[in-house]
């Protein structure tokens, strides 16, 4: 069995059914399943009349590299009701939820992160674990987390200890093997949001106070605080356009 080279489509059902059909093989998806398809190769989908609803992945050449998807993978049904296969379509529904609200340092770690749960699903599926550690999993897992519920003030590494069901202890010691920290990582992904909204002309109607209480902080001067330390301008300075001094 070979590796593709060319872009794939991983297509997840989220409402209805559909039939979905590649190399003479069919597949019949319900919601809460996904499957694969290689562009390279004429494929057929057909809907049920029952109100459909898909989430389609394009993985281009570049990421597919590394990854190791198997020629009878494509037109094969996969479950997102358990494991690193849940974790996938839960973090690829709230990404593209936040997606028009994250900065573009933010959209290459959330592709970043897609791309390391896709390969992870796909070597839970062939029952082989061999680049991937416990400890990679579980930091993306905590990432997942942190990015689905981000918003929330309280979110802190108890919760997100208690979510994924290990000691704080523990999980301090996966973020810093991978050089960070719980609590920066939830900064940083509340700071690249307020950026991103800060960069938003649909959004210029919220107040600065408004947007970064909407993304977790509840003190303005800290957020701004923050905001200028992370990115070396202030936030009112993100609104108005001023590009940051030299």
């Amino acid at each position: 069995m070979g590796t593709f080279s060319h872009a794939l489509n991983i297509i997840f059902q989220v409402k209805g059914h559909s039939e979905f059909e590649q190399h003479g093989r069919k597949v019949f998806l319900s919601p809460g399943e996904w499957s694969i398809s290689d562009t390279r190769f004429p494929s057929r989908v057909s809907f049920a009349p029952d109100g459909v609803e898909q989430l389609l992945l394009m993985v281009p050449d570049a990421l597919i590299r590394g990854i190791p998807v198997q020629d009878d993978f494509t037109a094969r049904k996969f479950s997102s009701e358990k494991g690193m296969g849940k974790l996938l379509y839960e973090f690829l529904n709230a990404s593209f939820a936040e997606l028009p609200n994250l900065s573009e340092q933010s959209e290459r770690s959330v592709v970043a992160t897609i791309r390391q749960l896709l390969a992870c699903s796909l070597l839970e599926l062939m029952g082989d674990h061999p680049s991937t550690s416990f400890r990679e999993a579980l930091h993306l897992r905590a990432r997942a987390y942190i990015i689905q519920n981000v918003r929330d003030p309280s979110l802190n590494v108890g919760q997100i200890a208690n979510a994924l069901h290990c000691s704080k202890r523990y999980l301090h010691m996966v973020f810093a093997n991978q050089g960070s920290t719980v609590d920066e990582s939830i900064w940083r992904m509340r700071l690249e949001g307020c950026k991103g909204d800060l960069e938003n002309p649909a959004l210029t109607n919220r107040s600065l106070t408004e947007i970064a209480f909407s993304w977790g902080f509840n003190n303005y001067p800290h957020f701004s605080r923050k905001f200028k330390d992370e990115f070396g301008i202030s936030p009112r300075s993100v609104r108005a356009g001023i590009p940051k001094s030299a």
